[in-house]
């Protein structure tokens, strides 16, 4: 595992722990929009991150393919047709 991954994974449990004491029956007004903007924060933030991270492997892949399918082109299929 990456630090980056660590530290989303570490933001998200934190995520998860300040909402104990609403389990409790403790939460206040002041705690409640501090919880709500920090969770919000947490799993948007956490989410752009992880989006771009599959984009950026999606994009490397494609790159790998594309660099294999140069070096050596595909044969073609013979013999097989489209479905009815």
């Amino acid at each position: 595992m990456e630090r980056e991954e660590l530290w989303e994974w570490l933001a998200l449990i934190a995520a998860i722990v300040v909402w104990w004491p609403a389990l409790f029956g403790w939460f206040p007004l002041w705690y409640r929009i501090a919880v709500y903007a920090f969770c919000g924060a947490v799993v948007v933030t956490v989410g752009i991150r992880r989006v771009r991270r599959v984009r950026e492997g999606l994009k490397y892949s494609k790159e790998i393919m594309d660099y294999q399918r140069a070096k050596e082109p595909l044969a073609p299929l013979e013999g097989k047709k489209g479905r009815k």
